[in-house]
């Protein structure tokens, strides 16, 4: 995997990916998947404000999100306004640019469930990608994100729990202990 630097799109925060893929088009079914949750955030971190998640664009295009919704499994909403993620490229979604502890991406606007949860990325009335992590086979992951096995990056692949681990790279370190991911950052294989 070839990571590039950070592309800024829209004040929003994307990384990696080769952007000489065409021209960006919106996604199709599975272009744009859900690679990494941290739904339980532990320490010093907020259970609420401080959880994110990451999509990945796994094509050779960019891909333009525009007008494109996050949901949770309630289904509470947030609409992207403008939005490119680069081919090959990540973007993060967080809870909040507060208190987070350096973490830059797009917000989201609803908690992500301790017990379990989904995340789907919708456009118009297609769902790109949808992931349960209250499924058989999802490791719990307290203070730990899950992250999806860089060879499981498809949207059929991503709905299996034996293709997701916990995170074992510290991306912070508090007087609490610390919390494991790679926002931001290709997962670890």
């Amino acid at each position: 995997t070839t990571t590039g630097g950070d592309t800024t799109t829209g004040g929003d925060t994307t990384t990696g990916g080769d952007t000489t893929g065409g021209d960006p088009a919106p996604p199709g079914l599975g272009d744009v998947i859900v690679t990494e949750i941290m739904y339980d955030p532990a320490g010093d971190l907020d259970d609420s404000a401080d959880e994110y998640f990451e999509l990945t664009n796994v094509t050779g295009t960019d891909r333009v999100l525009d007008g494109c919704i996050v949901a949770d499994d309630k289904p509470t909403t947030s609409e992207i306004a403008t939005l490119t993620i680069p081919a090959g490229g990540s973007v993060l979604f967080i809870a909040s640019e507060e208190n987070n502890h350096g973490l830059k991406g797009q917000l989201f606007d609803f908690s992500l469930g301790n017990g379990g949860d989904a995340i789907s990325l919708i456009c118009g009335d297609l769902t790109i990608d949808s992931v349960d992590y209250s499924k058989e086979g999802f490791p719990p992951a307290k203070g730990e994100a899950l992250s999806l096995s860089p060879d499981a990056y498809t949207e059929i692949d991503n709905n299996i729990g034996a293709n997701w681990c916990l995170a074992t790279n510290p991306f912070y370190d508090g007087p609490k202990g610390p919390n494991f991911g790679t926002p931001g950052a290709p997962n670890e294989a």
